[in-house]
């Protein structure tokens, strides 16, 4: 069987990550939380990982991105990058949704857990995960308000997230996670068959709304 060489990209959040796979096992790994990360870091830690580990992109299997949802300008920067390589070397994009990614990266704790990111302000998007499921691919996502969250669900304790709410930290454990391009090679090389269907030159992020709260379907177009 063939190696397979996964270049992970995930800039859905604050955090800009790049990763190098083969089949399984991490090559190379960059990143940096910052606001303007994803503009001034992204393309040169490509750059470094592909030089490091003395690699062209024609050698590459494939592309995993974060598909979201998330930081709108994040991950249109991601998916434009990501589209910038694989079409001049017809690599295909495995697209990785922002709560299959989370999920993966809380797995092996106990409960049933609250994972989100934020939109802005005081929104969210959300998804309520017990770490004995296994990880999905088209992962339940809803979209409230941190009080309309502790509202519906006061019975969840454990919070996981990119951004620390003081009403989550209060009312039990908040532990920040940010999504990461390691768990997007993972995830694609584990789903590599399946998640090849989702390539399409018309790939575009993905994002919610209040009004549409549904179930993820990566590679699919929101309504507008």
């Amino acid at each position: 069987m063939s190696k397979k060489y996964i270049l992970g990209i995930d800039t859905a959040s604050k955090k800009c990550s790049v990763a190098l796979t083969q089949d399984e096992t991490l090559i190379k790994y960059k990143s940096e939380i910052g606001k303007a990360a994803h503009n001034q870091k992204l393309s040169t830690f490509i750059s470094t990982i592909m030089d490091k580990a003395n690699l062209k992109f024609e050698q590459l299997s494939a592309i995993a991105i974060n598909i979201g949802p998330g930081s709108f300008t994040g991950l249109r920067i991601g998916l434009s990058t990501a589209k910038g390589i694989a079409f001049p070397h017809n690599l295909p994009l495995l697209p990785i949704p922002t709560f299959t990614i989370l999920h993966a990266m809380c797995m092996g704790d106990d409960g049933t857990n609250l994972l989100f990111i934020r939109s802005h302000r005081n929104h969210i998007y959300f998804s309520i995960r017990s770490q004995s499921e296994p990880t999905e691919l088209s992962p339940d996502v809803d979209y409230a308000t941190v009080e309309e969250v502790l509202q519906s669900h006061p019975d969840i304790k454990n919070y996981y997230g990119d951004y620390k709410f003081k009403k989550f930290d209060q009312n039990g454990t908040f532990q920040t996670v940010m999504p990461d391009a390691r768990y997007a090679c993972q995830i694609g090389y584990k789903n590599y068959d399946q998640l090849i269907k989702q390539d399409s030159p018309e790939l575009e992020p993905q994002y919610l709304t209040n009004f549409e709260a549904k179930k993820w379907k990566p590679g699919t177009q929101e309504k507008k």
